[in-house]
């Protein structure tokens, strides 16, 4: 089992990848980008950047088997 509590999320698939049995549990302190971002872009690149993040980070955060939150906020984010 690896436990991640540094927020090092888009290393899930690489473990994963590496070490196909391993259980991998997230604890998540504060999200490294919410969706209310993509409502304070000012530039449409900001947005885009924004969007993809936000893509890429739910992708990787879907290879973890277990994910805990610190607060409802921080799981509803």
């Amino acid at each position: 089992m690896l436990i991640d509590t540094i927020g090092v999320g888009f290393s899930y698939p690489f473990v994963k990848l590496m070490c196909p049995g391993i259980k991998l549990l997230s604890y998540t302190h504060y999200p490294f980008i919410q969706q209310n971002m993509l409502d304070l872009a000012t530039t449409n690149f900001k947005f885009h950047y924004y969007s993809l993040m936000l893509f890429l980070y739910r992708l990787v955060g879907s290879s973890a088997d277990l994910i805990l939150a610190n607060s409802s906020w921080t799981m509803n984010h």
